[in-house]
Order: C-alpha cells, then structure tokens, then sequence
C-alpha cells in the first residue's frame, strides 16, 4: 500500500487518503499485540516515506493531505504509546522511530 501511494505521488497525484488510512490501521495492530509490532514498524516506514515523497509533488494543493497524513501519525503515535514500556526494550522509540 505504501508503494502504491508512492506511485501515486510519483504520478502528481496527492490523492492518497485512503491508502494511508488503511496503513495507519495496520499500524494500530502492534499496539494490539506484541507479535505485530514489525507490522507498525514496517508502517511507520511507510507513512514517514510518503510524508517525503509528498513533499516532492509538484501540485501546489497538498494541504489536505499533509494534514491528513500528520492526523494518521498522530493517532497512530497516541495510541501506540498507551501500551506500557518495559525498561531497556524501548518499545516506544523502537517501533515509532520512523
């Protein structure tokens, strides 16, 4: 998903609201169990790799998009850092560092 709204930026298309919608909701299954966290680590990647290639569009009207995607981070982020963090995992800035 995340390479397609990668395509999709490539393209000038910054229509990408429901693919990073759906990733974020991956992203939300490592703060669900601990066997998922590589699947919001992976995510994480995703979206701070399209944050970038949204920078790069050449269409002037990303704002919708930028702040969507930002809302996606954040609630990600808030709601990953509701699971408890164990002393010396870093569970937090490990899985979220992207």
């Amino acid at each position: 998903m995340g390479g397609s709204a990668r395509a999709f930026l490539a393209a000038g298309d910054p229509d990408i609201i429901t693919l990073k919608e759906k990733i974020a909701l991956l992203c939300i299954a490592g703060a669900v169990k601990a066997e998922f966290r590589p699947v919001t680590l992976v995510g994480m990647e995703q979206l701070a790799r399209i944050t970038l290639d949204l920078l790069r569009v050449k269409s002037r009207d990303i704002g919708f998009a930028s702040d969507e995607l930002r809302s996606s981070v954040e609630f990600v982020v808030k709601t990953f850092l509701q699971v408890p963090d164990a002393p010396l995992q870093n569970i937090h800035s490990t899985f979220l560092a992207p």
